[in-house]
């Protein structure tokens, strides 16, 4: 898929966590990204959309796959190396947002073997910032480019990280 400065970003949001997904569109916002956005949870559903398999076949590949990569859960797990990692992995590059504790295990090449070579994680808001204006075309050519090498890392900043408890019960 092309895209212009006339014509939206489309990105594909890889996430589960509906408090980080409503943070992440807010950031959208705030950073004024002009995007259009599909949100698939962590299911086979996503490779089966990147890799163009039915019923997805018809639809335009996004310009762009953010993968909430907070949470080192069996099915973030097996998607990211569906995805991310590999010959085989998704056609357009996937950006794992992290937290700490999957940095570590990306640095580690726990999931990929130390097969892929990653970048230092930037900072979600700056990621963003590149993602707007005149500069998104270069932007996107350079993560094109990076990606030939690996998952791109954005680290989430610590408030989306934050575990919002339930309030408790009142009893009599």
């Amino acid at each position: 898929m092309t895209t212009s400065m006339g014509k939206d970003l489309q990105i594909l949001l890889l996430a589960e966590n509906a408090r980080r997904v409503s943070m992440l569109r807010q950031s959208f916002r705030d950073n004024d990204l002009s995007c259009g956005i599909k949100r698939i949870g962590h299911c086979k559903k996503a490779s089966a959309c990147l890799r163009r398999k039915p019923p997805y076949q018809s639809e335009q590949l996004p310009d762009l796959v953010l993968f909430d990569f907070a949470e080192a859960d069996p099915e973030s797990l097996a998607l990211a190396r569906d995805i991310a990692f590999g010959a085989d992995r998704s056609p357009v590059p996937v950006v794992l947002m992290t937290s700490p504790e999957t940095e570590s295990m990306l640095e580690t090449g726990e999931l990929d073997d130390g097969e892929a070579t990653m970048f230092t994680a930037r900072a979600l808001d700056n990621f963003l910032c590149k993602l707007v204006g005149r500069r998104r075309q270069a932007f996107l050519r350079a993560l094109r480019t990076l990606y030939q090498y690996g998952p791109i890392l954005a680290r989430l900043p610590a408030p989306f990280l934050e575990t919002v408890e339930q309030p408790e019960k009142l009893t009599a």
